[in-house]
């Protein structure tokens, strides 16, 4: 069976498993950390090219040539992603986000969010769905901004609105840039990333903050992959909120940051760590309930 194309048009201007501490409510745009770059200007360092062309000049990523596109090598969940773009004659291209590497028979991407910019023509625009509003062409530099956080996904062109959506499906997924029809040019690429929402201990369980000693682990085990999940060649990490029991078994366990919940593996990586055992958690010596994160890797490497 194909996979299923997921993929959403934006058309702007024609255009391991590691415990870890559990922090204390959805405060992810508060807790952000600084943007950083991904893009160097020197190299392909952290991206992979498939089906398309690129080529590095002055700083400058050129990006045309192919149905394909170059990738991200992780993927990303809540971010704001910021890029200047710039649009050669005749080409249209754009970006990918919350996006997975699976291909048409033409060797398109066909499992994303894609938003697509052209060189110029800022009148009647087709867009899908209708009503996206224009800007200006891409003749020259222009700042891009997309924000992604949850199911809202959030488009900027130099500072102004010109879309959002709250229909994203993929928690996460890779940042893609292609083009076609000729080079589409881009640089300063950077994304800020938003940490996970995080959740309020139930009744009578503590946290790092009631000065416990944390539980350790005793033995784990390793979620499975679904082959639906591999098929549609997604991978990454699945955060978990769990409950450690007093007698060091797994109680209840949430999904803090999801990777799949379609094909399967949020719900593997759920079933795996209530498995888990641990010497439990104390306070004042005596044994506790304790609330852990549990972030469990799915990789097809």
């Amino acid at each position: 069976m194909a996979t299923a194309r997921r993929e959403r048009n934006v058309v702007l201007v024609r255009l391991i498993a590691a415990l870890v501490l559990l922090a204390a409510v959805d405060t992810r745009r508060v807790y952000a950390q600084e943007s950083v770059p991904i893009f160097d200007g020197t190299g392909l360092k952290g991206w992979k090219v498939e089906h398309t062309k690129a080529r590095l000049r002055e700083g400058v990523l050129r990006v045309g040539k192919g149905n394909g596109w170059i990738r991200t090598e992780r993927p990303f969940s809540d971010f704001v992603l910021t890029l200047d773009v710039r649009v050669g004659g005749g080409a249209t291209g754009g970006v990918f986000v919350r996006a997975w590497p699976t291909f048409d028979r033409v060797s398109s991407p066909n499992n994303g969010y894609k938003v697509t910019i052209a060189r110029d023509r800022p009148g009647d625009v087709a867009t899908q769905p209708p009503g996206v509003p224009t800007s200006p062409g891409f003749t020259a530099w222009r700042r891009l901004e997309i924000e992604c956080v949850g199911r809202t996904l959030v488009v900027r062109v130099d500072g102004s609105l010109v879309y959002t959506s709250e229909t994203v499906e993929n928690p996460q997924g890779h940042v893609a840039l292609w083009a076609s029809s000729g080079e589409v040019e881009f640089k300063a690429i950077a994304i800020k990333e938003y940490p996970a929402p995080s959740w309020e201990a139930p009744a009578g369980v503590r946290t790092q903050q009631d000065g416990v000693a944390f539980p350790r682990v005793r033995s784990e085990v390793k979620p499975m992959y679904t082959f639906e999940a591999m098929r549609a060649r997604i991978s990454g990490r699945v955060l978990l909120t769990a409950v450690v029991l007093p007698d060091g078994t797994v109680g209840e366990v949430l999904v803090r940051r999801s990777l799949d919940p379609k094909y399967g593996l949020d719900r593997e990586a759920v079933a795996a760590a209530r498995q888990w055992l641990f010497d439990p958690g104390t306070r004042d010596g005596q044994s506790v309930a304790v609330l852990v994160s549990i972030e469990l890797a799915f990789s097809m490497k």
